[in-house]
């Protein structure tokens, strides 16, 4: 008899973790994470809210390893890959690494994230504090037809912002 063979990587479980584990502090059906297989070599693990006015925050492997981490609502999403875009040298490590999505994924989840759609680009801000904010700019495939706009996400829940200060250091 086979037993079925567990192909996800030590570094997807231990982002699954810090997932499930920050999901547990978040109200009931305040959001669900999803996990996608688009391409063999390809899955994305995400954090959903059921606020329709709140973005997504999620990451992306490559072959197993940690290839990214992205924000965004539907088809408007920024992407940040790692280590480089988390402000990180490569040799920093896969703690370092998994630490700065913490960090993110809270930001998102208080609403401290925007997107600012100009003519070619989508720019993408989450602001985890004063001192440490992330930017990218990803050129879009299509250009969103909406010029130089700004789109700031709302929190998960009402007093998500203050909830998130206080959210525990979760071990991984």
């Amino acid at each position: 008899m086979n037993q079925p063979i567990d192909t996800s990587s030590t570094v997807q479980k231990q982002l699954g973790r810090l997932f499930d584990d920050i999901s547990a502090t978040l109200p009931s059906r305040c959001a669900h994470i999803e996990c996608k297989n688009p391409r063999k070599e390809i899955i994305e693990m995400a954090l959903v809210p059921g606020n329709e006015d709140s973005a997504e925050f999620g990451a992306i492997f490559l072959d197993g390893d940690l290839y990214a981490a992205f924000f965004g609502r539907g088809k408007l999403s920024t992407t940040y890959e790692c280590p480089w875009e988390f402000n990180l040298r490569r040799s920093d490590g896969l703690e370092k690494q998994l630490a700065v999505i913490e960090r993110m994924c809270l930001a998102v989840i208080a609403g401290r994230c925007e997107h600012r759609l100009g003519r070619l680009s989508i720019r993408g801000t989450i602001n985890v504090s004063e001192q440490e904010v992330y930017q990218v700019t990803d050129l879009p495939l299509f250009p969103p037809r909406r010029q130089r706009q700004l789109i700031q996400y709302a929190p998960y829940y009402p007093g998500a912002e203050s909830h998130s200060r206080s959210f525990p250091k979760l071990s991984l």
